[in-house]
């Protein structure tokens, strides 16, 4: 047998299997200060928000097939990505729950795991930045964001923008910490996807005069990318046989945080 399906399917039984994994090492995002936090990080919410680059999208919908099972590579990467989250029990719309950073970073390290997944690179950068500006904050933000084509640097500060609103509502008149999550699905050809994460924790606050939010960041910015080559996606297909594909729009939907329902709280500049 081929020796990466072997793997596969190793993999596929740890992750459709009721028992607990086995342990597994810690990705870039176990920041030293997420350690330091003591835990697990358990109490700090994780909001995220996914993101498909145009390229990425197009290509996804134009193979998009009646099938259950995931068959295009495009297919395959968020069937994955869906199986991660779901196994790490990690649940972006819930983020005063399941939502939270702990089982953010389970799905990291899921993430990791992936047999058909090249990690092709990872790191933390420091950024220094001080603002009541929100849309400054955002652009310092993704503007240290690697691995992005020009074009598509528009449509992730529209992202990010979503994310930053809806942890924002989750905002209290004390200050608490929330960790940031952009995912990100790419494609440059029909050959080779990615899949990018971009984290950093926040402080956030609720203004009392004016249900404003403030910022005074001076933070680690984690990232990493993981590819995933047609070929390997073709030899460990048959292997997906007996799982439910997750289609874009559903991973959107499930790794999306929406707004917290009721809330005022607005950011300082951020419409």
């Amino acid at each position: 047998m081929d020796n990466l399906v072997k793997l596969t399917n190793e993999w596929l039984a740890m992750m459709n299997s009721a028992e607990a994994p086995q342990l597994m090492a810690n990705t870039v995002f176990h920041t030293d200060r997420l350690r330091m936090m003591g835990a697990g990080a358990s109490g700090v919410e994780n909001p995220a928000n996914a993101h498909p680059t145009a390229a990425y999208k197009a290509r996804a919908v134009s193979t998009n097939s009646s099938d259950t099972e995931p068959i295009s590579i495009y297919d395959g990467i968020q069937t994955i990505v869906n199986m991660c989250r779901v196994k790490a029990g990690y649940n972006p719309l819930d983020p005063e729950g399941t939502g939270d950073n702990a089982h953010f970073l389970k799905f990291t390290q899921y993430i990791s795991s992936v047999p058909i997944l090249t990690l092709d690179w990872s790191e933390t950068t420091i950024v220094k930045q001080k603002s009541h500006d929100a849309s400054v904050l955002i652009d310092s933000f993704v503007k240290c964001f690697r691995g992005l084509a020009e074009e598509d640097i528009k449509g992730v500060e529209n992202s990010v923008t979503q994310l930053a609103k809806a942890a924002l509502s989750y905002a209290e008149a004390k200050e608490i910490e929330s960790n940031f999550t952009q995912n990100i699905l790419l494609s440059e050809t029909g050959d080779v996807v990615d899949f990018n994460l971009y984290a950093s924790l926040f402080t956030i606050s609720q203004s009392e005069k004016k249900g404003t939010i403030t910022f005074e960041t001076d933070y680690t910015l984690a990232q990493a990318s993981y590819s995933m080559t047609k070929s390997a996606w073709e030899r460990a297909q048959p292997s997906f046989a007996k799982q439910e594909k997750e289609t874009l729009d559903d991973w959107i939907t499930a790794m999306s945080t929406e707004e917290k329902e009721g809330s005022e709280v607005r950011a300082l500049c951020l419409g």
